[in-house]
């Protein structure tokens, strides 16, 4: 819009400007000589101007700044930034694991209650570890009973130093190191022999009727005496 309307106003000043000399031109010719004019354009900044004199030539000239456009920048404002805070981190303790163990529950044979034994079939087993020998005793409740015997020589030492000559019976043992609960058979007797060493030997009779039957089979006619079970079996 303000083009059209400078070029418009050009054309009003040419057209002003024509008209304006041939009219100063014409009264210097009839006695006008110091007649003079001008005529000048503004706007926005810009100015045209035009002047005659019949002393000089004609000038003009233009004045005023150039037409600067007007630009609407766009105002930037920055976002302030936002840094996140890490969470915090919470440890929680574990709870404490309480383990509970059962008291262990022994037989009288010191082993543990529902342990196995090692050979429930058999009657007598023995297991030679250097120069002791152990005899597992039956009980009448089922449970087992250990007797270590210490080798000497041919014979061997039980634990409250009684001597065997040789390797006792289940029978001989059970007597001194079966359960309290197991008491002897009616129909025998034990007698321990005192050694001249210082050991004892179990010897077991059997009663049939009045007589008395040793362990190598010899029949006595009555409850034999130490001193008479030392001839065969004292040391």
């Amino acid at each position: 819009m303000k083009t059209i309307k400078y070029i418009l106003a050009v054309i009003v000043l040419i057209a002003a400007m024509s008209l304006a000399t041939t009219d100063a031109i014409a009264r210097s010719h009839h006695g006008h000589g110091h007649s003079s004019f001008s005529i000048g354009i503004y706007d926005g900044g810009w100015g045209f101007g035009y002047g005659y004199g019949h002393h000089g030539p004609h000038y003009w000239g233009a004045y005023g700044y150039p037409y600067y456009p007007y630009y609407d920048y766009p105002v930037v404002i920055e976002r302030p930034v936002v840094i996140a805070q890490p969470a915090p981190v919470i440890v929680q303790q574990a709870a404490p694991v309480q383990v509970y163990v059962s008291p262990v529950e022994r037989l009288a044979d010191g082993r543990v209650k529902g342990e196995v034994a090692s050979s429930q079939a058999a009657v007598q087993t023995t297991a030679a570890s250097g120069q002791t020998t152990v005899i597992w005793i039956k009980n009448d409740n089922g449970s087992q009973t250990p007797v270590t015997l210490r080798q000497q020589g041919t014979g061997y030492i039980g634990p409250q130093n009684e001597y065997y000559s040789t390797l006792p019976t289940e029978e001989q043992l059970k007597p001194v190191y079966g359960l309290k609960s197991n008491a002897p058979p009616a129909n025998t007797v034990t007698i321990l022999l005192n050694n001249s060493d210082g050991t004892k030997t179990p010897i077991t009779l059997k009663k049939e009727g009045t007589n008395y039957i040793g362990p190598a089979g010899e029949i006595y006619a009555a409850l034999p005496t130490e001193e008479q079970l030392k001839q065969i079996y004292g040391k």
